[in-house]
């Protein structure tokens, strides 16, 4: 399954099961000296944050061991075929926008989209709609 089938640059595209997902700019404070900045895949049917395997080489951040494994699943409850993740990011700060938050990634290799922010993500901003 493609993570971002239902997506482009543009937004949600509609279908029979849209599901609410857009491209948009972060910054990640990577340490004192090197910032990332990238586009992140908000897809708010996703349950938690993920960052791609090689990103997190290209810019040598610090790994954390989980204590459990967890397995990548679809909506279905079947397993992507990425592996399960063992390994998550220390904190790192992310700006979105005007929101900065210390935000833990699980990481996964694979990914077409290097970032990818979920539900864990909106419910920590709690946006309000004016």
């Amino acid at each position: 399954m493609d993570l971002d089938a239902s997506c482009n640059e543009n937004g949600p595209n509609l279908s029979l099961d849209p599901t609410p997902c857009f491209l948009v700019p972060i910054i990640v404070k990577c340490n004192k000296l090197v910032t990332m900045e990238a586009q992140v895949f908000l897809n708010f049917s996703t349950s938690t944050c993920f960052m791609d395997n090689e990103l997190m080489q290209q810019y040598k951040l610090a790994l954390v061991e989980k204590c459990t494994q967890v397995p990548v699943e679809v909506i279905n409850g079947c397993n992507l075929l990425l592996g399960w993740v063992t390994h998550e990011t220390k904190p790192l700060n992310v700006t979105i926008g005007s929101h900065i938050n210390k935000v833990f990634f699980n990481v996964i290799s694979s990914l077409k989209n290097l970032v990818i922010s979920g539900l864990s993500w909106l419910v920590l901003q709690n946006p309000r709609v004016d």
